[in-house]
């Protein structure tokens, strides 16, 4: 993914939720709470962020506030002290956007504040089907914008099946404990998460769509959520992941989706 292609996926993640406010609420679309950049030091994760809180500051017609804060610099051995020092970033924030500010909080080295603070693990198994369908209607209902024509149940059920299908489209050949080939594909990680955030892909699509076009439907680009948005959308997420593949050790990867078998390439 190119740099372009980085910022793009942020500004949609970051800067759109603030400018067509009412389209975000037309289509039950939340803003995320956070948004973690990863990646080897020095390719200038800092500097794509406070460029993200300048570009939204000036949108907005205030002045922007960017609290840039180093993990390492919240952990504390006394108790309750981390959390007392966290709490405090936000409650400052939350000042500074009251007053119609925009507000970007960036901790830089996240990670050192998880490593050995967790202390309960309890395993939840990914959806089924069935649970896939369920957690989709969730977050895609009748009462959005939908493509003309098509209803919610119908549009999940699309996206279910397209999620879970077995084709040349896998993640990653594997060895299973016999030595025998198998794929892995999105049905093997699968999540909730995961669901609601192709729903939310789609619905970034319909949103930019209706901004590029206006209100006027044209009969080459339906309005709304459609089938192939859901689709794009479910694209997006396979490419999301087979990029992560690439540039993170295949074994490390099927390790941190709670698959144990070993990688034979992608």
């Amino acid at each position: 993914m190119s740099l372009d292609e980085q910022i793009a996926r942020i500004r949609d993640a970051v800067q759109l939720p603030f400018q067509p406010r009412d389209l975000f609420d037309r289509f039950d679309l939340k803003a995320p709470k956070g948004v973690l950049l990863y990646g080897p030091p020095g390719n200038g994760k800092t500097l794509i962020a406070k460029a993200i809180a300048h570009e939204l500051a000036a949108g907005s017609g205030n002045d922007g506030v960017f609290l840039s804060v180093k993990g390492p610099e919240l952990l504390n051995k006394f108790v309750g002290e981390s959390e007392r020092l966290i709490r405090r970033i936000f409650e400052r924030a939350k000042e500074l956007s009251g007053a119609g500010r925009p507000v970007i909080v960036f901790i830089d080295e996240m990670d050192s504040l998880l490593p050995g603070r967790l202390d309960v693990k309890i395993h939840v198994t990914r959806p089924d089907e069935t649970a896939a369908m369920a957690i989709t209607r969730h977050y895609l209902t009748d009462a959005l914008p939908l493509e003309p024509g098509r209803d919610a149940d119908a549009l999940a059920a699309s996206l279910v099946r397209d999620l879970f299908r077995r084709d040349e489209s896998r993640l990653l050949a594997t060895l299973d404990e016999q030595g025998r080939r198998r794929g892995i594909y999105m049905a093997d990680i699968v999540s909730g998460a995961m669901l609601r955030n192709i729903v939310d892909r789609a619905k970034t699509k319909a949103v930019k769509a209706e901004i590029l076009h206006g209100s006027v439907s044209r009969d080459d680009e339906p309005q709304g959520i459609t089938e192939a948005r859901i689709h794009e959308a479910i694209d997006d997420e396979y490419e999301q992941n087979r990029s992560t593949i690439n540039e993170t050790d295949p074994g490390q990867w099927l390790r941190i989706n709670a698959l144990t078998l070993a990688a034979d390439g992608v």
